[in-house]
């Protein structure tokens, strides 16, 4: 299997892969065998063509905002997507929007983390029910999701 390896792929990663199939299937016999190899192949081959499909789209995106105002190009959607007249007068630009930054990148990446600790502590308070657990699970929510819950949405 990892003669099939394309040159520039890591060997190293694919059997990391192929290791943790084989750990959660533990195929029995060759049909198994055969099955759980075609399933790592499918995942291993799948990884790539979702980052490509990624790097497309936001090159397709930016290719597609430059600087500009005229309601043929994507900045002109921005700027009649605003509502007031004091913005019309000013030129936007979409790809300033879709940018971002390592430290944006980072502080995202925090805030994911965080969020991600906080929704488990509020799993393990809500699997001991109490009186307060809801409550208790309800205060580890961040500030914007109390605002969207609040909302009814």
């Amino acid at each position: 299997m990892i003669r099939a390896l394309l040159p520039l792929e890591n060997e190293a990663d694919f059997i990391c892969v192929l290791q943790s199939w084989h750990a959660a299937y533990s195929p029995q016999g060759p049909a198994e065998q055969t099955l759980v190899d075609q399933l790592v192949w499918i995942d291993w081959r799948r990884r790539p063509i979702v980052l490509g499909e990624r790097a497309l789209h936001m090159n397709q995106l930016h290719s597609r905002s430059g600087a500009g105002s005229s309601y043929g190009t994507s900045d002109g959607l921005v700027g009649r997507a605003l509502i007031g007249r004091e913005h019309r007068v000013r030129k936007f630009s979409s790809r300033e929007a879709i940018a971002t930054s390592k430290v944006d990148d980072d502080a995202l990446q925090a805030f994911s983390t965080q969020a991600l600790q906080h929704t488990e502590q509020a799993k393990v308070i809500l699997s001991n029910p109490s009186k307060d657990a809801l409550s208790d699970a309800v205060a580890l929510l961040e500030a914007d999701s109390l605002e969207w819950w609040a909302d009814g949405r």
